[in-house]
């Protein structure tokens, strides 16, 4: 409780990143599928959990993102669909509203490529799916020294306007919220200019 309240007299702004704890917190594997919350009670459970941190971060964290990176941990682990992360972020998004009405609902925190899982998780929140977030958050990773001058990251973006426009998500923002490779990765070679 105290980091939050320091890091606000401080100026600085915290992302929480709602995932989690260990791999199998209330007894099933994460991410969820949507049989695993139909079956359970995990997402009653989650929802408590969401309630409970909203109220305990109001006025110092009003900013929260939903889970980092649901369908890479999904292909690897549970196989949970673009439709399992649309009902966790229904009940997310209800339960962190009840707690605190300022809260700002960051989704998706995916990359850019993962446009077509953005789609399915769109199409499955239905009639306006906007009401369940109000940011989209993106992480648009530079992975070569030089950019082409087609592709890449400015094809990714275009890809995620399109989507935006097709959803009249277009008055939403786009975070951030990872940015890439270190200039000092020894995995990639990424100069400045490509970050920029």
């Amino acid at each position: 409780v105290n980091y939050p309240t320091l890091a606000r007299e401080s100026g600085v702004t915290v992302l929480p990143i709602m995932g989690p704890g260990p791999d199998n917190m209330c007894g099933v594997n994460w991410p969820p599928t949507l049989e695993t919350m139909q079956n359970t009670k995990v997402l009653d459970m989650w929802s408590n959990y969401a309630k409970e941190l909203a109220e305990m971060l109001k006025g110092k964290c009003d900013e929260i993102e939903i889970y980092n990176e649901w369908p890479g941990q999904a292909t690897n682990k549970t196989k949970a669909t673009p439709a399992a992360y649309a009902e966790f972020l229904k009940a997310t998004s209800k339960a962190l509203r009840e707690a605190n009405s300022d809260v700002k609902v960051v989704a998706f925190c995916c990359f850019y490529s993962d446009t077509e899982w953005m789609d399915g998780v769109l199409e499955a929140l239905g009639t306006n799916p906007g009401q369940y977030f109000d940011a989209i958050s993106v992480h648009p990773y530079v992975t070569s020294g030089e950019m082409p001058e087609k592709g890449g990251v400015e094809d990714s973006i275009t890809a995620l306007h399109t989507l935006m426009d097709k959803y009249g998500l277009s008055n939403k923002e786009v975070w951030s919220t990872e940015f890439g490779y270190s200039t000092g990765a020894q995995v990639k070679k990424v100069t400045e200019k490509s970050q920029a």
